[in-house]
């Protein structure tokens, strides 16, 4: 399989001492430039029925993830992101325990040592599909 690079990216000119840092920034260049990077408290609603990720979490084993759709004019609370111009977010839903049995398959909330879910979002998908409500100061 060919390796993917960016478009724009010279093996020539483009240093690749941390290509993660590198394509990090590229990606975050590609952005619109009204971005809102997503923080640690922020509200944000749905505007419209769209996928997310889902990570379940075990007590035992690894996490298992997989997508599922979060309903129009949901909120989500931002519990986690891993630098201020995070390129991710993970999101728990205001309505955390009444959603469990839509979005999380029974299998999975059945299954031995099964904690929580949490669910993630691109920075880019959440400013696409999400209206922020509340801010952090």
């Amino acid at each position: 399989m060919t390796p993917w690079f960016p478009p724009k990216w010279n093996k020539t000119i483009d240093s690749l001492d941390d290509p993660d840092k590198w394509l990090q920034a590229w990606q975050r260049s590609e952005l619109r430039p009204d971005t809102i990077f997503p923080r640690k408290g922020q509200v944000w609603e749905a505007v419209r029925v769209c996928g997310v990720a889902l990570a379940a979490r075990f007590a035992t084993r690894p996490s298992e993830g997989q997508m599922t759709l979060l309903p129009k004019g949901e909120r989500v609370r931002v519990t986690f992101v891993d630098e201020p111009r995070s390129l991710a977010a993970h999101l728990d839903p205001l309505r955390y325990d009444e959603l469990k049995e839509s979005i999380v398959p029974e299998y999975i909330r059945k299954a031995p040592g099964y904690l929580k879910y949490v669910l993630m979002v691109s920075t880019r998908d959440l400013n696409q599909n999400f209206r922020l409500v509340e801010d952090v100061v």
